[in-house]
């Protein structure tokens, strides 16, 4: 999506930043160079800014202004994105999964890094070969029609029927691929993810931490007591860590609605990202702020 001319308030996501070459966790992640050259434009035109500022500024008409976050709290972001940031005179906002402190990876990290080392024809395979014959994934047609479609069939099936099965059983199958391909989970999410020293750093050279859950779930499709739990266990691992209690949240999966803003804001948050593409106005809802991804301003710049 080709962000459009004259929007002056806007946030910007991104989630891998690898270099060419380096063993890759996604598969299209954004490089330094890459990232560099976005700032460069950003600051150019805008004023880097955190998301409470950009909020006001939205709110208030005021200059022009951009604001920059990590979802995910991803080790790349950490390696290349400070010191750029800081380089261009501006902090980002890096949001955290909690539970990523004692080596948990999401399923929607366990899915990247399988397809990113081997052919989603060899995962589904693999997956066909232990799912009981009732609950096989398709090979020759897709299972949505208006999702994944920029993935080839393979790949969206693969994504598509983890997504739809029960959190258990996603899991115990994604277990189950991980130890079938040698993977060592273990290893694997102490590379991937910041430890507390890297968010405790991240935090005391003046960039924002925020939430994103503790163990990554989509809200708005679980019980009040689950995200209550989920949004409270988050908020007490980074406040160990930080010392002070995060007040930006972002919506895993952009799993946004109005029973779970209540119970942010129940629990001390101020703002909350979703992934509507946009940018924000003066009526945007401080709980449902919209954001662009890295692509799509690959995609403005490259128009």
């Amino acid at each position: 999506m080709i962000i459009p001319k004259h929007t002056n308030y806007f946030v910007v996501n991104y989630h891998y930043l690898e270099r060419d070459g380096e063993k890759s966790h996604a598969s299209h992640p954004t490089s330094p160079e890459t990232f560099s050259n976005h700032l460069a434009y950003l600051k150019e035109h805008f004023a880097i800014v955190d998301i409470p500022t950009l909020f006001s500024r939205a709110k208030e008409n005021g200059e022009p202004s951009v604001a920059i976050t990590f979802d995910d709290g991803l080790r790349g972001q950490y390696l290349y994105a400070p010191s750029l940031l800081e380089a261009a005179g501006g902090y980002g906002t890096f949001f955290i999964i909690a539970n990523t402190f004692e080596n948990y990876i999401p399923a929607t990290h366990k899915i990247h890094i399988l397809l990113s080392r081997f052919p989603a024809s060899d995962l589904l395979a693999e997956a066909n070969r232990v799912l009981p014959e009732t609950a096989q994934i398709p090979l020759s047609t897709r299972i949505s029609e208006t999702r994944k479609l920029r993935d080839d069939i393979l790949t969206a099936n693969f994504k598509e029927a983890l997504h739809r099965m029960e959190h258990r059983q996603s899991e115990q199958l994604l277990d189950t691929l991980f130890a079938s391909f040698g993977l060592n989970a273990e290893k694997i999410s102490e590379d991937l993810f910041m430890n507390k020293e890297e968010v405790l750093d991240l935090h005391r050279r003046g960039h924002t931490i925020g939430g994103h859950g503790s163990y990554h779930l989509a809200l708005d499709t679980q019980t009040s007591d689950v995200v209550a739990e989920e949004i409270s266990h988050g908020k007490k691992v980074l406040s160990d860590v930080l010392g002070e209690s995060p007040k930006v949240f972002s919506y895993p999966h952009g799993g946004a609605n109005e029973t779970v803003a209540h119970i942010l804001k129940s629990h001390g948050f101020t703002h909350a990202v979703t992934i509507k593409q946009a940018g924000l106005s003066s009526t945007t809802d401080p709980f449902f702020i919209p954001r662009f991804d890295a692509k799509d301003l690959s995609e403005t710049l490259g128009a």
